[in-house]
């Protein structure tokens, strides 16, 4: 038996609907790509990234390939200069900072990448505005630290599905 289904309309009450049931339906809306993906850990090709696997996006309304880029400034940074570090890192390929659905996959797939001491800046900022989450890669904890903390930053780009 095949299902065929054309239109579907669902609607919320949360302002915020759940990331998984997004996933999900993202998931079963993706088209095969082209080109061969890498196994989770691997370098994607033609770049010095690692791939992630399968995230949620930036928006967290679609999924996407999610790769880390190497380079790290080794040092922690306030917010503002981490989000143009990670901006910096590949223009080309619009990197940024994980957002917090980001951190917890690269925690899931690629901790041993992480500097498992320290904090790691998300971009995913709180309701107060006046803070932003953070990921601890030993243990995976999320919690926030004001803007003006420093933490570690990584970047990732994200590559359609």
């Amino acid at each position: 038996m095949k299902l065929h289904i054309e239109n579907l309309h669902i609607t919320f009450s949360n302002p915020q609907p759940p990331a998984g049931l997004i996933a999900a339906f993202a998931l079963a809306g993706a088209t095969e790509s082209a080109a061969p993906i890498p196994a989770v850990g691997a370098k994607w090709p033609g770049t010095e990234a690692i791939y992630a696997g399968i995230s949620l996006s930036i928006t967290d309304d679609s999924l996407v390939h999610l790769i880390l880029w190497p380079d790290f400034p080794g040092k922690g940074l306030p917010y503002n200069k981490a989000i143009k570090f990670a901006d910096a890192v590949n223009p080309d390929m619009a990197s940024h900072i994980p957002t917090r659905h980001q951190s917890i996959t690269l925690f899931d797939r690629l901790q041993d990448q992480f500097d498992n001491d320290y904090y790691h800046w998300t971009l995913t900022k709180t309701k107060g505005d006046n803070a932003a989450f953070i990921q601890l890669f030993d243990g995976g904890n999320q919690s926030s630290r004001l803007l003006s903390a420093e933490c570690r930053v990584r970047a990732v780009s994200e590559i359609p599905l």
